[in-house]
């Protein structure tokens, strides 16, 4: 065996390898051109959720034809993920001290030579991982008031999902949906009520409106490219 042959390329990495990290907690909206989280998601500690963000990420080009960036930038991740800057900046800096990611310019990247560390971690296998033996002990040595906070803190979670369901469905009734509106749209309406949403979630509530037939959707242009646009189907 050579030397060139311990090499790997960027496009080594399989869709299986892929697949086996994000399959639990996320799926791809290939007409948004988005990833959306599953609940599950919603579990994982914030390094893993970032971990699998990127993972999901790299997975792109194996659904879609046209291209797709698997970068992110800090700013993109905080959107998507709903973890705030003073909490995203230090795991991306450790992921990068671990050499877990890339980094060109502002855009994060997943190292192919990760992805076998990102699968234990995100899955919550028991190998050392690089940069988060602290992690490891902490989780091991878990007090139960802290799981207590954990649990409380899920609900919180749960109960802020409900109220951007009850303040979407309340649109649907206003007349906001009267003119065309974009994901983008909604997501900034969703910013001025002073709900922070992530842009992953949103999907979801526009979709179920879909299916019951309370908006319609189509492609339209807007800017230089075709995106879909949601408006309420008259009565």
């Amino acid at each position: 065996m050579a030397l060139r042959d311990l090499t790997m390329a960027k496009d080594s990495i399989s869709e299986q390898e892929i697949e086996n990290i994000v399959q639990d907690y996320f799926r791809y909206d290939p007409d948004e051109g988005v990833i959306v989280l599953l609940p599950p998601a919603r579990a994982l500690s914030n390094r893993a959720l970032v971990l699998g963000y990127l993972a999901a990420l790299r997975g792109w080009p194996f659904v879609i034809e046209r291209e797709v960036s698997v970068e992110a930038t800090p700013a993109q991740i905080e959107a998507v993920l709903g973890i705030g800057g003073g909490t995203l900046r230090p795991i991306l800096k450790s992921l990068k001290e671990a050499h877990f990611v890339v980094v060109k310019g502002r855009n994060y990247s997943l190292r192919p030579s990760a992805f076998h560390l990102v699968a234990n971690e995100v899955k919550g296998g028991s190998a050392a991982v690089p940069g988060n033996s602290h992690a490891a002990a902490a989780k091991a040595s878990r007090s139960p008031s802290k799981a207590s906070a954990r649990k409380k803190s899920n609900s919180r979670s749960q109960g802020a999902g409900t109220e951007s369901s009850s303040l979407f469905a309340g649109w649907l009734g206003s007349g906001y949906f009267a003119e065309p509106r974009t994901l983008s749209d909604v997501h900034e309406r969703f910013h001025d009520e002073g709900k922070i949403v992530p842009m992953s979630s949103i999907p979801s509530y526009l979709l179920k409106a879909v299916r019951k037939k309370q908006l319609r959707r189509k492609k339209q242009k807007v800017g230089s490219k075709f995106v879909w646009v949601y408006q309420s189907i008259p009565q």
